[in-house]
């Protein structure tokens, strides 16, 4: 037997099929950390600011009330920032140390493409 028969690749072919359940998800940011089991758990949120339970609003013709927003102060609404997790994902160290490398490489591509983009509109 050669030493190229030796080396010969196999090949996997990889289907990606979506979940019924799939959606995307905005995410402004993330919280989590290390869970007791040493897996990484990441909560994706979006922020938002506060919706008032209710709002009030001032007219004078009840036959046409027009809602503007010229509407009173709404005393019910929560103060500062909401921050909603949308989903959390548990993940091994080694899927973690793959997801940040697959992150570099596409903030890399995104700069490229970027600074090349930059260059062909400013001639």
């Amino acid at each position: 037997m050669s030493a190229s028969e030796k080396k010969k690749k196999s090949v996997i072919e990889i289907h990606y099929q979506k979940n019924p359940s799939y959606k995307i998800v905005h995410a402004d940011g993330v919280y989590g950390g290390l869970t007791t089991k040493n897996y990484l758990n990441l909560n994706f949120y979006a922020e938002r600011f506060p919706i008032p339970k209710t709002n009030k609003f001032e007219f004078e013709d009840h036959e046409q009330v027009k809602f503007t927003e010229d509407k009173l102060t709404a005393n019910d609404c929560k103060n500062g920032l909401i921050r909603e997790i949308e989903c959390g994902i548990y993940i091994d160290i080694q899927t973690a140390e793959s997801l940040a490398n697959w992150i570099q490489l596409k903030i890399k591509e995104y700069k490229l493409i970027t600074s090349e983009s930059s260059k062909t509109h400013k001639k």
